[in-house]
């Protein structure tokens, strides 16, 4: 085991492990922000997803360092055990709700209905970031009070613990199965640097405001967009300009109706 640091030096990376924990909130929240794919949220989650999984990293080699003294390795289960212990009911319950609710954003944005987006990747791997981050804050908050009384409380049980690296799993699968089982699940992939090229150029029209996704992914030879309605009219107007955009990407378009979260194919263009 590595040389154990100060309660003076720990309490710091307690104080640096709150923060971290109150931004990756914030970045997750801002995942959220109302607008469409095609939004100033687009640019933004491009930008910032990634920042609470960093944030977890340095937080857990803090929380390494205080548990085991390296900066990099594992700690037993009586360590964490004894250290949960450590902990007051309040501070046990704030964990919990943080971490579980975490989880659950995780388990929607994978399992929710609608349109699937690069939005929804991004906001569960924030996610993550916000459950990591929690636990490394809660040990070294337990780090800290244990340093401080200067003497260790005996592990608590396993029997009493071990539940708790399940909560993730039970939450994610539970929510999961309730928003499949309760809903339509989505089919339909949105990707946004084509959503947002055909909003730049023909945002403008009528047949736009009826486009609910668009992607690449259905050939290699061709690109498919989705309309919330199957009047002719529309399609026409829509496969008038996307033939002309299908030339500049060499790719030939494809009408789709999107409905309830499932595409079904209309026509080529």
């Amino acid at each position: 085991m590595g040389k154990m640091v100060g309660v003076g030096s720990v309490g710091r990376w307690v104080w640096l492990a709150g923060v971290g924990v109150v931004v990756n909130v914030g970045v997750l929240g801002g995942l959220y922000l109302p607008g469409g794919v095609v939004s100033l949220r687009a640019p933004y989650a491009e930008r910032v997803f990634w920042v609470p999984f960093a944030i977890a990293f340095v937080s857990g080699m803090l929380a390494l360092r205080a548990v085991i003294g390296r900066w990099f390795g594992r700690a037993s289960g009586d360590q964490v055990r004894e250290l949960w212990g450590e902990l007051s009911v309040g501070v046990r319950t704030g964990f919990v709700v943080v971490y579980s609710g975490a989880m659950a954003q995780v388990g929607l944005s994978i399992f929710g209905r609608g349109v699937a987006s690069d939005i929804g990747f991004e906001r569960a791997f924030a996610g993550i970031g916000v459950a990591l981050s929690a636990c490394a804050a809660a040990l070294l908050y337990a780090a800290k009070a244990r340093e401080r009384r200067g003497t260790r409380l005996p592990p608590v049980p396993a029997r009493k613990w071990l539940w708790l690296p399940r909560i993730a799993v039970v939450v994610v699968v539970a929510v999961g199965l309730v928003v499949y089982i309760a809903s339509d699940r989505h089919s339909i992939f949105d990707e946004r640097s084509l959503h947002e090229r055909l909003a730049a150029d023909y945002g403008h029209t009528v047949w736009y405001s009826h486009v609910v996704a668009a992607n690449t992914n259905h050939s290699a030879d061709g690109f498919a967009v989705y309309l919330d309605t199957t009047d002719p009219a529309i399609q026409t107007a829509a496969c008038t300009d996307l033939l002309g955009e299908g030339k500049l990407l060499g790719r030939m378009p494809n009408l789709w109706f999107a409905d309830h979260g499932h595409g079904r194919y209309v026509r080529p263009c």
